[in-house]
């Protein structure tokens, strides 16, 4: 119990250091340091609240300032990169043309940061910015701007259309120490070009949300448009189903938890939310939200409709609305996914203007305005296309007007055929020899994004909506290149799998193969594409469409991933190598920690079937990771293989490492000097090394080769085979698995 009352003082409370004032929540009742020069004076009031039982109440008249002084905050603190940030939370009772100036001074009274929020909202927003990063266009302010912060002044400015005086709550004012990342409204939209770009940050949603044309016209949609649409709803009309009772106990306990009710002006009134940008929070709340809906809706349960509608009001007052920080970091894969949920199956119980409402949050927390954007650089985050675009094309079905879900599903075809523009450099996306990028580099672990894609561009099929020539094309192209580094379908290289070793299949499927086959016939008026139709059938073996199996066993290169790949009958040999700007390997703290060796100039021979055909146990157990197939590598204790650092990735030191082409043959060459990122006790290997590679025949030479440091002795691996039995089944040079004793030899 002390512990509790101790947290609770805390919590309700100004917290001050060495005179200076870092936080208050104005709990205890105070008014030292604030003022107004106003003719109405400051106050408190429960009606609207952030946290606790009190908020500053300021009845402003144009033109007049809210003022904070003898802040005393150190030159230094301000200064920050990481902790000079600031939050101030507001509520606003009505949307308006109004906005608040915040100005920022030293202990002289000179201006030095000024900001501008825009009262475009209703309910809770907060001023989020950072002194040092967040007011100089996107760049980091100098150290000789640096400056002790005194004073803080908020000044009411009117718009056309308004008068007389207006009300405001303030509450939890951080004037300093917020390290959270910042994620800018509406409300911040003339000052969003001086905000810092995080490269770690969260999606971008008000760049996204100012991508739509302020000048968009929507036409009137043609019948031909308007039955289209009727087809895509089909398929993306998100049906409910039953709700469990512990569920639906849990989201009833924590909306009476929120103690909401009504003020007398009948504004909605509650305990203050916090936790608004926090990802466990948000998908509570849609949780919360699916058990309601799916009470009201397959039980007829009126209680729980009541409850679902007060709580939506509720959370957007809150903040958990357009323009709040609900847009969550995209390799946050199951939050990303489970947020929308809750307020899509809810959607036909809500009526105007709630059910806008909610489809604003879901569109500002799914970045739906980057449809809008025409010309995008090529190279978008797959993990964006992944996720997010079938809620994209989930929201545009649920427009009230038929008119804008034809536009929008115009905007989103063009968006999926952006999205396979050939893209330079280290950008995501499919590169001009068709391999497929993320995380800088081929990992064809990642390339579910393409399948996504496909299903997506499926479900536009026969309309007016389907995706044009040229994607199609180029998405045909990626599958190519991605299905011939693989065993016919199946396996693909143990060096290409990124962070997640020994993968034992394609992240794209059969099925989705197939729908690309049949997007392509659609567009060129066939049941099929016969080009990539010929290639289907080349890869199962099969005559499933009525065109010849191509001939595909040739030597392919895809040089922006430092590949070769000879493709016979039913082996496939892949050649992997890295270089300056291609990484080799990725290591997470969790994942592939003895994953360094992985490009080390491999060479793999990939049988179709299960990974034991190929020699490969399930998941890599019993896997000496010294001995990588093909590469050449510093035999180490596993404690030395492991990075000293929690991530890791592997570049070297020289630019060649690739593969040409012959037609039916080829060769490979890596020429490679270990790179020293720290990341290990350092090593310096060398080495050159090729493969010819000539009908049935892989000719491996090594030169060069060479150690430092005295770190264990340099070996060239060909071929390592794991079994859990003695007596293994696998392919041996074979057409099929054979069976014999399993016998170590050391060459």
């Amino acid at each position: 119990m002390k512990k509790l009352l101790i947290i609770n003082i805390l919590i309700c409370a100004s917290f001050w250091a060495s005179a200076q004032i870092i936080f208050t929540d104005f709990e205890n009742g105070s008014l030292t340091n604030f003022s107004t020069n106003g003719a109405t004076g400051l106050g408190f009031n429960n009606e609207h609240v952030k946290s606790g039982t009190k908020a500053l109440e300021w009845t402003a008249e144009n033109g007049k300032k809210l003022i904070v002084t003898n802040l005393n905050i150190p030159a230094n603190d301000v200064n920050k990169n990481a902790s000079a940030g600031a939050e101030l939370f507001i509520y606003n009772a009505e949307p308006s043309t109004d906005r608040l100036i915040f100005e920022f001074t030293d202990k002289a009274g000179n201006v030095k940061r000024t900001g501008t929020m825009l009262l475009n909202f209703k309910g809770w927003r907060d001023y989020h910015r950072n002194y040092k990063k967040d007011y100089n266009n996107g760049e980091l302010m100098l150290g000789s701007d640096r400056f002790l912060l005194n004073e803080c002044r908020i000044t009411y400015l009117q718009g056309p259309g308004s008068s007389g005086t207006k009300k405001f709550y303030f509450d939890n004012f951080t004037f300093i120490g917020d390290t959270e990342t910042r994620q800018p409204g509406p409300h911040m939209a003339l000052d969003y070009q001086h905000f810092f770009q995080e490269d770690n940050a969260a999606e971008d949603p008000l760049g996204s949300y100012l991508k739509k044309p302020s000048s968009l016209v929507i036409p009137v949609a043609t019948p031909e448009e308007l039955t289209g649409l009727q087809t895509v709803k089909s398929i993306y009309t998100r049906g409910t189903g039953p709700v469990d009772p512990s569920a639906l106990l849990a989201a009833e306990t924590y909306v009476n938890n929120c103690g909401i009710g009504r003020n007398v002006d009948g504004s909605i009134k509650g305990r203050g939310m916090l936790g608004i940008s926090n990802p466990d929070t948000l998908v509570l709340v849609s949780t919360h939200i699916q058990s309601l809906a799916r009470a009201a809706q397959f039980n007829g349960d009126v209680n729980a409709k009541s409850k679902l509608l007060l709580f939506t009001e509720y959370i957007l007052d809150q903040g958990i609305a357009e323009g709040g920080r609900n847009d969550m970091v995209t390799n946050s894969y199951t939050n990303v996914r489970a947020f929308p949920l809750g307020f899509l199956e809810a959607l036909p119980l809500y009526t105007e203007p709630m059910r806008t409402d909610v489809i604003n949050l879901l569109k500002w927390s799914n970045d739906y305005n980057k449809i809008y954007e025409l010309n995008p650089t090529p190279g978008q985050n797959t993990d964006f296309l992944y996720l997010k675009v079938t809620f994209l094309m989930e929201i545009a079905c649920a427009l009230p007007s038929a008119d804008e879900a034809v536009n929008d599903l115009k905007f989103i075809k063009y968006f999926l055929e952006r999205n396979t523009d050939i893209s330079q450099g280290d950008r995501d996306g499919i590169k001009p020899d068709g391999t497929g990028f993320h995380h800088t580099s081929n990992q064809v672990r990642y390339l579910y994004a393409f399948g996504g894609w496909v299903e997506r561009a499926y479900s536009l099929k026969g309309t007016p909506f389907k995706v044009n020539k040229a994607a199609y094309d180029n998405m045909a192209f990626a599958f190519k290149n991605m299905f011939l580094q693989s065993s016919r379908g199946g396996l693909y290289s143990n060096a290409a799998s990124g962070r997640v070793p020994f993968p034992a299949s394609l992240p794209v499927s059969q099925t989705q193969l197939r729908q690309l086959v049949e997007i392509g016939g659609d567009i060129v008026g066939s049941s099929f594409e016969p080009d990539l139709a010929s290639f289907y059938n080349y890869t199962y073996n099969v005559d499933f469409y009525g065109v010849a199996k191509g001939d595909f066993d040739n030597f392919y290169t895809s040089n922006y991933s430092n590949l070769g790949v000879l493709k016979r009958g039913n082996w496939t040999a892949s050649m992997k190598g890295f270089n300056t700007i291609f990484k080799g390997t990725e290591i997470y703290p969790t994942e592939n920690r003895y994953g360094r060796y992985q490009s080390y100039g491999a060479l793999e021979i990939l049988y179709n079937g299960s990974l034991e055909d190929t020699g490969y146990s399930l998941n890599g157990a019993g896997w000496d990771w010294n001995y990588m197939p093909g590469t050449t590598s510093v035999v180490l204790p596993f404690t030395e293989l492991q990075p000293k650092t929690n991530n890791a990735s592997e570049w070297q030191e020289l630019d060649f490492s690739g593969a040409l082409s012959l037609g039916r043959n080829g060769i490979f060459g890596m020429n490679f000097s270990q790179l020293d990122k720290g990341y290990y006790t350092p090593s310096s290997l060398k080495f050159k090394k090729s493969v010819f590679a000539f009908d049935n025949l892989l000719i491996c030479l090594g030169s060069d080769i060479s150690v430092g440091n005295n770190q264990g002795s340099v070996v060239s691996n060909l071929f390592q085979a794991i079994s859990t039995t003695a007596t293994p089944t696998m392919y041996v040079n074979s057409t099929v698995p054979q069976t014999g004793t399993l016998t170590v030899a050391t060459l």
